[in-house]
């Protein structure tokens, strides 16, 4: 991997990290309440979501990890565009022709 590259995939990886770490709580809080909650006696869908609530929380530490995580990848991306884009204009192209008799 290209030296300029190698700081834009640390974030990236970290953000991936973040994110399945936050997904994984999430999920993990989700499944608690369906042992909680039987599926036949639900809870009032508000309370679950109420503002305060930890599910709640969770699910928006989620979609920040996501957009970190997107954010990540976009400038790995231009990052990687650049450095491609850097290396084609420094190869030089020789045309060689040969002219016979």
């Amino acid at each position: 991997m290209h030296r300029a590259l190698t700081a834009h995939y640390r974030l990236l990886a970290v953000a991936y990290r973040r994110y399945v770490d936050a997904d994984f709580r999430l999920m993990k809080a989700r499944n608690e309440l369906r042992s909680f909650f039987p599926v036949d006696r639900a809870p009032y869908r508000r309370t679950i979501g109420a503002p305060g609530s930890a599910v709640r929380r969770l699910h928006k530490e989620r979609d920040q990890a996501l957009l970190r995580f997107q954010s990540a990848y976009a400038k790995f991306k231009t990052a990687k565009a650049r450095v491609h884009q850097r290396e084609a204009s420094r190869r030089i192209t020789l045309l060689l022709s040969v002219q016979g008799e």
